[in-house]
């Protein structure tokens, strides 16, 4: 019955681990004034670190070592009857070896591996991905009128082909999303704060699909290889068979 209960108790905490969220959040303001305009931190479930800003360590005090000259000297000696051992037995040993032939790559097996998984990657991303805007506000200025009104232009279309994009392909969702433009200020301000997050099982999910995906270009390119062995055997079986019936007509 122990065994039981450890057993359900571990299958209890890896269901709670996987169900739990991975995210990372990005806080940014272009007018805080106290130098602590980004902030980003990581957050496992209950867990929170902090990435920037990154608590500063205190520097530890060195001692100045006291090392007399004649000690120095004694190293310095050892240190070079050491040195020149290993060369005078480097020279004995140096015997000039036969280089390997490695085989090449298969360049378009690799590509199509890579725009296999990449594809996969995306779709999984597509599916458990989440994204989250707490707020966007952008103001543009500058310092003249003229360039304010196109800045502002460009800035809102290229903002609402990216929500665009991103709302396609992923799970988004936004709230306090602004675009204004300010003729009197002479600089662009912005507010960020975004949030993404996955997972853990996901994330694991995710793993699994790409180690099997890797297992079976492993398993294509070893079949390859192995078929080309045999090509180049076979080859090399008929001209000794040629041969022979050469020497002996």
């Amino acid at each position: 019955m122990i065994g039981l209960y450890i057993l359900a108790g571990i299958i209890i905490f890896f269901c709670v681990l996987l169900s739990l969220n991975a995210s990372i959040r990005v806080i940014y303001s272009s007018a805080d004034t106290k130098g602590k305009n980004t902030r980003i931190y990581a957050q496992i479930g209950f867990y929170k670190f902090f990435i920037t800003p990154s608590k500063q360590k205190k520097p530890k005090k060195t001692k100045k070592a006291r090392i007399k000259r004649k000690d120095k000297n004694a190293n310095i000696r050892k240190i070079n009857k050491k040195n020149s051992k290993k060369k005078s037995r480097s020279k004995r040993k140096t015997v000039k070896k036969e280089p390997k032939i490695k085989p090449k790559p298969d360049i378009r097996a690799i590509l199509g591996f890579s725009k296999d998984i990449s594809a996969l990657m995306f779709r999984k991303l597509r599916k458990y991905l989440k994204i989250k805007i707490y707020k966007l506000d952008i103001k543009v200025g500058s310092k003249d009128a003229y360039k304010t009104a196109m800045l502002y232009g460009k800035i809102n279309q290229g903002a609402y082909y990216l929500y665009e994009i991103l709302n396609n392909n992923f799970n988004i969702k936004a709230r306090n999303m602004s675009i204004s433009s300010d003729f009197t200020a002479q600089k662009l301000e912005f507010d960020i704060d975004v949030k993404v997050s996955i997972k853990i099982g996901d994330t694991f999910k995710m793993f699994i699909s790409a180690a099997m995906c890797f297992m079976k270009f492993w398993s294509q390119s070893k079949d390859k290889g192995k078929e080309k062995n045999k090509n180049a055997n076979t080859d090399t079986d008929n001209i000794k068979k040629e041969s022979v019936e050469i020497n002996g007509g």
